[in-house]
């Protein structure tokens, strides 16, 4: 069932006559609502009894901490000890471990988590995230690092008592916790990741001085994973129908794949940032008494998301009996999850989660690569990040170009680039490296071909090119998995993540062929004239020439 909207606008059609159907992604905190802008309509697409996935996002929600005065999780050592036989003959592990019946990431000495205590704070988002960050550090790079949860929560907002963040233009208070999409645009844009050791955690919410955020940061994240979300309804007899963003139904395998998506990226990659609902609503754990509680279900899909937890492992034969009885699942299995409350919560810090949650696998990433901050000048346009998905159908090849202002005087070299995609895709990379100019005959090819890539935050090692001119302008071209071309972008939206998004006019470009172009903000459609490309572009700069 499609339910049409009329609109005054004449949508997405373009001089050239074919329509941009915009998939308008709007996050209330850890919401995702998507439509559809299609010529004079805005198209929601559902099926029948999906009017609930409408009604979560009436919702406005925060984080819910309670008093927990146990301090940050205690530092071991001990990982130290383990290298060598964590990383020996790391893909035979992978692949035996990706298909094992139960699995936790610190098992089989695989890696060592520390569990952390958000306290009074709302910073389980913070600390999903940078869970994320540091198992697949140990796991990819055999690093161990602890960061700051506390400069992610103040950078992104508007907590201060001397300034008003006027360059970084947050409008969220730290009181009013945040999104996932936060977290990683905080860690794409050149804002982090700072050391736990530069700025400590403190339980409290209090405004602070401007000058505390600043801090250079240590590293920064290359890539970032989405995993297809899974939308449960479930009928009088607890059976569930499966659904993706868009309310298309999914089919049994579907979901058997999701799920061995889900464990095969955790074994190579590191844990996984989720959100469910909060775990102090009565009837949902196997137990009143929250604190010893150490599973937890949820079946009721209006119930709203506001707490992030981290997935670390799996057990396909969890037994459903361990669970509420007022909420218990139909089928064995759950997800073994981290909380951020401090050992003596919960199962020493775990709980198992059933895959029959309604919310446990609607808003899933993993960040799959970090770096060392190696760059010196982050030329972008997409500060905030991806809210927003546009697509053209039956087309399986387009183009996005962008470009860049720069000072002339400084002598740089372009050395990477990177793209946020929402669908499987390769990518090619294009400069022009002293103007505007886009044609043919002004681009050189600076990347190699790439593999298929997952949906998600990609950065890719280009071949370093000097720029020359005032100007530079970077074109990706997007070679789909499927037949239709979708991109990200990120727009204005009034809601405090978004609401002082300001596009570029005339950066942002589309093509179907290369060679004729769409301005982006130029378009009938009123959304898109704030809307930018997600695309960003890192120098270094150099003193004697280079050699390339």
């Amino acid at each position: 069932m499609k339910l049409f909207l009329p609109m005054k606008a004449s949508g997405g059609m373009v001089k050239n006559k074919f329509i941009f159907n915009f998939l308008m992604v709007i996050f209330l905190f850890i919401f995702i609502f998507q439509i559809k802008v299609n010529a004079n309509n805005v198209e929601i697409e559902y099926t029948k009894d999906n009017s609930t996935f409408q009604e979560q996002n009436s919702k406005v929600i925060t984080d819910l901490p309670v008093s927990i005065y146990e301090g940050i999780g205690e530092k071991s050592d001990s990982w130290n000890d383990k290298l060598s036989m964590i990383y020996f003959n790391k893909s035979l592990i992978t692949s035996n471990l990706a298909n094992k019946s139960k699995f936790i990431l610190n098992e089989y000495n695989y890696i060592d988590l520390d569990v952390y205590n958000q306290k009074d704070t709302r910073e389980c988002w913070a600390f999903s995230i940078y869970t994320s960050m540091q198992t697949n550090l140990l796991i990819k790079d055999k690093i161990k690092k602890d960061f700051s949860e506390r400069h992610m929560d103040y950078a992104t907002s508007n907590s201060f008592y001397d300034a008003n963040n006027s360059d970084k233009k947050y409008t969220r208070s730290v009181k009013a916790g945040a999104i996932t999409e936060t977290g990683l645009a905080y860690l794409t844009n050149g804002q982090g990741a700072v050391l736990e050791e530069q700025m400590k955690f403190e339980n409290d919410m209090n405004s602070i001085s401007f000058s505390e955020i600043d801090i250079k940061p240590s590293y920064y994240v290359t890539d970032y994973t989405y995993i297809p979300n899974i939308f449960k309804l479930y009928d009088s007899d607890g059976n569930i129908s499966y659904f993706n963003s868009f309310g298309k139904e999914y089919s049994e395998n579907d979901i058997k794949n999701i799920r061995s998506l889900i464990k095969e990226y955790i074994v190579k990659n590191g844990a996984l940032v989720a959100v469910t609902a909060s775990e102090y609503v009565n009837g949902y754990n196997n137990t009143d008494d929250v604190t010893k509680a150490n599973n937890f279900c949820c079946k009721d899909s209006t119930q709203v998301r506001d707490h992030a937890i981290t997935i670390v492992g799996w057990d396909d034969n969890y037994d459903k009996e361990n669970f509420n009885e007022n909420n218990r699942p139909k089928s064995n299995g759950a997800y073994i999850v981290l909380q951020s409350y401090g050992e003596h919560f919960f199962n020493k810090g775990y709980m198992y989660i059933s895959y029959e949650d309604s919310l446990i696998e609607t808003s899933l990433y993993g960040i799959s690569k970090s770096n060392k901050y190696d760059y010196d000048n982050l030329y972008q346009n997409d500060f905030y990040g991806a809210n927003g998905t546009l697509y053209l159908k039956d087309y399986q090849v387009g183009y996005l170009s962008t470009y860049f202002s720069r000072d002339k005087s400084k002598r740089e070299i372009l050395t990477k680039v990177s793209v946020n995609i929402p669908q499987n895709a390769k990518l090619e990379v294009w400069v022009n490296p002293s103007g505007l100019d886009v044609s043919e005959n002004y681009l050189k090819k600076i990347s190699n071909d790439s593999k298929m890539l997952q949906a998600g935050y990609h950065t890719i090692d280009v071949t370093p090119t000097v720029l020359t001119g005032d100007n530079f302008a970077i074109v990706i071209k997007q070679i789909s998995e499927s037949g239709d071309f979708y991109f990200n972008v990120e727009y204005k939206q009034n809601i405090i993540f978004y609401e002082n998004v300001a596009c570029d006019k005339g950066r942002s470009k589309v093509s179907l062929d290369g060679k004729k172009w769409e301005v982006l903000d130029e378009q009938t459609e009123p959304l898109l004239k704030t809307a930018d490309l997600c695309i960003k572009a890192f120098t270094s700069e150099f003193t004697n020439e280079p050699k390339l």
